[in-house]
């Protein structure tokens, strides 16, 4: 019998990462819910859910949602809740994608899985009231957290970056944002590797955490962009300008608390890989075979 995946959100990062690399796997069944259907008819999305009966469900809709600057309403809650208890009736797993912005803490401070969240803004707030509804409405789930995710996704903070260099404008950063930046494809990555072990048997259910191995300011983290990018693509290095402000561009970016990975490292064996060879991946894969990130005029 083929393994049943529905991951909800088509636009979201990791949702389009996940699906580009498993689409067309054998003995693999994968549908995709459109942004559009989970923001319009919530019932149109329950009923596809009944009607496929999943084995398991990637939310990469709600973290999306929470760090928006719409945010999450009530009707985004009810579906939340109905989507696990849906999963409970099918026998479905969740898998939950959050976020290291449940916690606050000060700057360099880490968390592990134990740790209680107290989140005082509005995102984490968001993001730990959907983590208590899988909590309550759900058998079998996966809560993921990660860090500061950036991917090849045309509406992603990250490609309008890209634009911006490649037209040769000055970037003004928000100053003292620090994280550990995390490509949507190696969260992908670990979404399904998590997913196979728990189909093979793996009683592995719960919390969990997942950024990469190392750390980076904003500024590290756009200089390594211009150096790579620069390499591939078309900038012009000379004419580029970067600057810090307090009130400069976060690009989605909030100041992010350090986790620690050491249990997905001890019930899956999964790996926390660096960054900067995730992001060389990427965007060799932008720039190659005519698929440039585009200049608007």
């Amino acid at each position: 019998m083929a393994l049943r995946i529905i991951i909800l959100d088509d636009d979201s990062q990791v949702g389009s990462a996940l699906f580009e690399l498993v689409d067309g796997m054998p003995g693999l069944e994968c549908r995709v819910i459109p942004a559009r259907l989970l923001s319009t008819s919530p019932e149109g999305v329950l009923q596809r859910v009944r009607v496929f009966m999943p084995h398991y469900v990637v939310n990469s809709h709600s973290i999306e949602q929470a760090l928006a600057a719409e945010g999450v309403d009530r009707a985004h809650l009810r579906l939340a809740k109905m989507l696990c208890q849906d999963c409970r009736s099918c026998g479905a797993a969740m898998i939950h994608l959050s976020s290291a912005l449940v916690f606050e803490g000060a700057r360099g401070q880490s968390f592990s899985e134990a740790d209680k969240p107290r989140p005082r803004r509005s995102p984490g707030r968001r993001l730990l009231e959907l983590e208590r509804i899988v909590e309550r409405h759900s058998d079998r789930y996966i809560i993921l957290r990660t860090g500061w995710i950036f991917g090849a996704n045309r509406q992603s903070s990250f490609v309008k970056l890209l634009e911006r260099l490649e037209r040769g404008e000055n970037i003004t950063l928000r100053r003292g944002l620090l994280g550990a930046p995390t490509s949507s494809a190696d969260v992908a990555r670990v979404v399904w590797a998590m997913i196979q072990q728990l189909d093979c048997g793996a009683d592995c259910w719960g919390i969990f955490h997942y950024t990469s191995g190392d750390s980076a300011s904003s500024r590290e983290f756009a200089e390594t962009v211009i150096t790579l990018a620069a390499q591939y693509g078309e900038l012009d290095v000379d004419k580029l300008q970067l600057a810090e402000s307090n009130h400069g561009d976060s690009w989605s970016v909030a100041a992010q608390p350090v986790l620690t990975c050491h249990r997905i490292l001890n019930d899956f064996g999964i790996k926390q890989r660096p960054w900067r060879s995730a992001m060389t991946t990427m965007l060799k894969a932008i720039y190659s075979e005519d698929k440039a990130v585009p200049s608007n005029p």
